[in-house]
């Protein structure tokens, strides 16, 4: 009985240990995919700058053309 004892309990640490582990690796997953979507949503703002920069530079353009 107290072979068995100590297994279930260095089954409980070794559940613990991987616990914690998913966990940590969660929070490292969920802080980079919240960084890239970060880099993605600067990304998509200065393409929309540079698409208004371009579109006023075309309305310009053929106002002095015409």
């Amino acid at each position: 009985m107290r072979k068995r004892e100590q297994d279930l309990q260095k089954v409980k640490k070794e559940m613990e240990l991987l616990s914690v582990q998913h966990e940590s690796n969660e929070q490292t997953l969920k802080k980079r995919h919240q960084e890239q979507l970060n880099e993605i949503s600067d990304q998509l703002e200065r393409a929309n700058k540079q698409k208004s920069k371009w579109a006023y530079l075309a309305s310009r353009l053929s106002v002095l053309v015409a």
